[in-house]
């Protein structure tokens, strides 16, 4: 290789910032957002709405926390990431807009930080600039990456991996921090995937390292490395602590509705024929079955198996067993194929990627796309360093085209033609370019291979955004007439109603899309989530769902009490005839939305005084049930909350006869006051999921709150008139402040201890 054919970083930003330019054209031109409606809805319909309220909460409360929008309540900064909070700080109306730049930013960095991985473990910067080109425009990229908790994981694996390796590399404390700190200010799942991560790369970079290293030496320094990475990650305590305290409690990982055994289980099967096939075919891209609702292989489009990277890639990888390879180059061959077999006939890897809470490729995907990228370019590298190898130039040619007509014979009907036309194009393409010469060289320069690799990402990357239904940059929350029409109600029930009135307004009929009460801003009952695991308890306990459920809420309908309960007020029907139950008046229209008043005790906070053990109330019926909850408190201790009870009414002495009467106000998502009249201690229930992150004071006193109808919040209060107050706080909040503290600190006092201490103590030292 000539030294005029050396590119250097800013060849791969000129490529990957020309294809960047040309997708983002599209939606600039066509007035569109980069947000879809279709199968990936999850993109808009979820993450925006997460996104607007991220932004009014940092705005307003300076905090990532509690929100009443999010179904029953919820704490949902779990999914945060450091790119959320950066879109946070700019202003709601903004948030739409800034979903474009914000992924151009990603695929940038993400590519940036790849090419300076490959660097540093010894590839030139022309196989650099190659690998991270199929890095960033990758399967995963181009379609999980439009989904926002599932796309920063690209520039969070380069950047972690870049870190992680240039510590190993040069010692220096601040690579072992920053690696450390870019883990935490991810998603809180994070902490174990990188873990994982951590774990398997450290423990075989020795095998594939083009340095030998003592293997003490390497010990010492990984040691070193993982401490720092520590105090790294404590840096973000004061975001972390809270989001690993509410995963961990959360019903998927500790409540009922977690499925670790099952797939723990699973994992140690093979997988079936039809995953295999998927899997194979996932060389070749998701989109050879179709793309985005027009996806017919397994799953769906986002959580079906894809790893592709470019065909170029995949026909260079025989190149590593060539007569001619080095040992280091077949060892890296053979443990790679082996990963690939492997990953193709068990599921456990992909199970463990995801914690053995889901059974989806997702994250795993991006992992193996990121082995077959490294074979690859290590694959390239010899060709350019040793020459090719005709026939292996010719297996992976054969093996891309073979794979290729099979699928499109054999799938007619699912098969999408137009990537598999452009997949034997390159390939035959590749293999022309690659072909040698009597010395044995390719015909071709690396910089003509890079281009030639940029155009086959950008054309196998278009269809992922413009075959499908993007949103335009003038949506604000909903994608058809009902959604337009519900959010007519929506208003009009604001207007009717005091600023800070607390009350739920619930639907009988589905969602205009998931997380919908964040836009249109209103308190619900359906939510599409990870829910606690107090607010699955209840769900259900209370029969609302009779199965484990996770994150999906459905519509409360024909439950009259449980409105009442929860403090629904209105009801929002799509019915054309009149609610059944008469405790329901109808007020107005808005097109196919009727709205309906809730004319019983549809309170937020009610006043009880019987018990019910929660072992009676399982044998009851749902009617019976739900009957119950108005005359009394369902409890799973019933000896300890009734000794408080009677403890409370011996202190009532002879106290004045106040009349019976209980008010709320919600004076933000985080703090609620109440002005209760009682003539007794009674026990006064609050329709807001049991989460330790809540407490109450009584007229200033602390008061002490406790679970109550499976998964709802309860205290007892006394004989008299009192004002209660209500606060939110993330549990493990100012635990996480005062790491991060000691974390700042301790980086602060060695900094400074190893700039002026050290080398006066060296300077001692010295005869």
């Amino acid at each position: 290789m000539t030294q005029n054919t050396k590119p250097r970083l800013y060849i791969f930003l000129s490529c990957a910032g020309f294809n960047i330019a040309i997708l983002l054209l599209y939606f600039l031109i066509n007035d569109k957002s980069f947000a879809f409606v279709d199968i990936g809805a999850d993109t808009y319909t979820y993450y925006y709405p997460l996104q607007m309220e991220f932004a009014k909460q940092l705005h307003d409360l300076q905090l990532f926390t509690w929100s009443f929008s999010a179904g029953l309540g919820n704490y949902f900064a779990w999914q945060s990431n450091l790119l959320f909070l950066i879109d946070a700080f700019f202003p709601q109306p903004w948030q739409l807009a800034l979903r474009l730049p914000t992924y151009a930013l990603l695929l940038l960095l993400a590519g940036s930080f790849m090419y300076g991985y490959f660097r540093k473990v010894g590839f030139d910067s022309a196989m650099a600039t190659a690998g991270a080109l199929a890095f960033t425009f990758c399967d995963y990229a181009t379609i999980n990456g439009q989904w926002d908790t599932q796309g920063y994981v690209l520039a969070q694996l380069s950047a972690y991996l870049f870190c992680c390796e240039s510590y190993l590399q040069e010692r220096k404390t601040a690579y072992a921090v920053f690696a450390g700190l870019i883990v935490a200010t991810g998603n809180a799942f994070d902490t174990y995937t990188f873990t994982l991560v951590t774990l398997s790369y450290l423990i075989f970079r020795p095998l594939f390292s083009s340095k030998e290293e003592n293997t003490a030496s390497y010990i010492s320094s990984v040691q070193r490395y993982i401490g720092w990475a520590l105090v790294g990650s404590m840096l973000a305590s004061f975001s972390l602590v809270p989001k690993l305290i509410y995963l961990l409690s959360s019903s998927r990982v500790s409540g009922n509705s977690s499925i670790f055994s099952t797939t723990v289980s699973g994992a140690f099967t093979l997988t079936s024929p039809a995953e295999i096939a998927a899997e194979i075919s996932g060389l070749l891209g998701k989109n050879i079955y179709g793309v985005g609702s027009d996806f017919k292989g397994i799953i769906n489009w986002f959580e079906a198996p894809g790893f592709y990277v470019g065909v170029l890639l995949v026909i260079c990888i025989p190149q590593l067993f060539a007569s001619n390879s080095s040992d280091r180059e077949k060892r890296l061959g053979l443990a790679g194929l082996a990963l690939l077999v492997f990953y193709i006939l068990s599921p456990l890897i992909r199970y463990a990627a995801f914690g053995f809470g889901h059974d989806g490729y997702r994250v795993s995907t991006l992992f193996i796309s990121l082995c077959i990228v490294t074979l690859g370019i290590t694959g390239l590298r010899h060709i350019y360093q040793h020459g090719v190898w005709l026939t292996g130039l010719i297996i992976g040619t054969i093996f891309v085209v073979l794979l290729s007509l099979t699928i499109a014979f054999h799938n007619r009907t699912v098969a999408n033609f137009h990537h598999i036309i452009l997949l034997i194009i390159f390939s035959t393409g590749y293999c022309f370019l690659l072909w040698p010469t009597r010395s044995g060289k390719p015909r071709t320069a690396p910089l003509t291979i890079i281009i030639v690799l940029t155009g086959e990402l950008l054309l196998s990357s278009i269809p992922s955004f413009i075959n499908r239904n993007a949103v335009s940059t003038n949506a604000t929350f909903g994608i058809d007439k009902q959604g337009t029409d519900t959010l007519a109600a929506i208003e009009f029930i604001k207007a009717r109603e005091p600023k800070d009135a607390f009350f739920r307004i619930s639907k009988t009929y589905g969602q205009g899309f998931p997380n919908e009460p964040m836009v249109m801003g209103y308190n619900g009952t359906t939510s599409y989530f990870l829910q606690d695991k107090s607010t699955t308890s209840f769900i259900e306990g209370m029969g609302l769902q009779p199965r484990p459920v996770s994150n999906i809420v459905t519509p409360i309908i024909n439950r009259p009490k449980l409105f009442n309960l929860l403090g629904v007020r209105y009801v929002l029907t799509d019915d054309q005839g009149a609610l059944p139950d008469t405790q329901f008046s109808y007020i107005k229209g808005f097109g196919g939305v009727k709205v309906y008043l809730n004319n019983g005790p549809s309170s937020i906070a009610k006043l009880y005084d019987n018990l019910i053990t929660e072992t009676d109330a399982d044998a009851m019926t749902t009617r019976e049930r739900d009957n119950a909850t108005a005359e009394g408190v369902i409890v799973g201790d019933l000896p300890g909350i009734r000794e408080q009870l009677t403890s409370a009414r011996l202190k009532d002495g002879g106290s004045a006869d106040f009349g019976e009467f209980v008010s709320v106000r919600k004076l933000s998502d985080t703090h609620l006051s109440c002005q209760v009249d009682t003539s007794r201690s009674r026990i006064m229930l609050l329709a807001i999921p049991f989460n330790k992150g809540w407490s109450a004071t009584i007229d200033s006193v602390r008061a002490k709150l406790f679970r109550v109808d499976y998964g709802l919040t309860a205290l007892i209060v006394p004989a008299g008139s009192h004002d209660i107050e209500v606060r939110y706080s993330p549990l493990g909040f100012m635990t996480g402040i005062w790491l991060s503290m000691i974390s700042l600190l301790f980086i602060a006092w060695y900094v400074l201890f190893k700039r002026k201490h050290i080398p006066l103590q060296r300077r001692l030292s010295t005869p």
